[in-house]
C-alpha cells in the first residue's frame, strides 16, 4: 500500500526540488526503433522510458513484495514460545515441529485482490501522470 500510496500522491503539489521520476525526450529511428543521436535515416521523438515500461517496470516491482513476503519467519518463531499466552503449550509444539517455516502459505500471491487493486490504482497514477510528457510530443 505504501508503493500505491507514492504514486497517488504524485497528484500533490511539489513540495522538493528532486523527482521521483524521470522521463526523458529521445530522438528514435523510426525503421528499427532504437534510440539514437545521428540523423541519417528517419526519425521521430519519443517518451524514454515509455509508459509501458514503466508499467512493466512496476510489475517485477509487485513481483519482488509478493515474493519476499513468503519468506518472512513466522509470528510464533520471532516472538518464541510465550507467544500465544495460555495456548503456549501449542505454540511451542509448533515450534518444535515447523522450526523452519516460513509465512508461504500465510502470505500474499499475485491473483490477491489487495495485490490486483494496488497494481490497477499504479497504473492509473502512472497512465495520468504520463499524459503531462506525452503532451510534449504532439503535433
Amino acid at each position: 500500500m505504501a508503493l500505491v500510496d507514492l504514486f497517488e500522491s504524485l497528484k500533490q503539489p511539489n513540495k522538493s526540488e528532486y523527482s521521483v521520476f524521470v522521463v526523458n525526450v529521445r530522438v528514435m529511428k523510426v525503421k528499427s526503433g532504437d534510440i539514437t543521436t545521428e540523423f541519417s535515416e528517419p526519425v521521430r521523438a519519443c517518451l524514454q522510458p515509455d509508459l509501458s515500461e514503466f508499467k512493466s517496470t512496476m510489475s517485477h516491482c509487485i513481483s519482488s513484495i509478493v515474493a519476499a513476503s513468503r519468506g518472512f519467519a513466522r509470528p510464533e518463531q520471532i516472538i518464541g514460545p510465550s507467544f500465544g499466552g495460555q495456548n503456549s503449550e501449542m505454540i511451542a509444539n509448533m515450534l518444535t515441529s515447523s522450526r523452519h517455516k516460513r509465512m508461504n502459505e500465510s502470505s500474499v500471491t499475485l491473483t490477491d485482490s489487495i495485490v490486483v487493486d494496488s497494481t490497477n490504482r499504479i497504473n492509473t497514477a502512472l497512465a495520468e501522470h504520463f499524459q503531462g510528457p506525452a503532451l510534449l510530443l504532439e503535433n
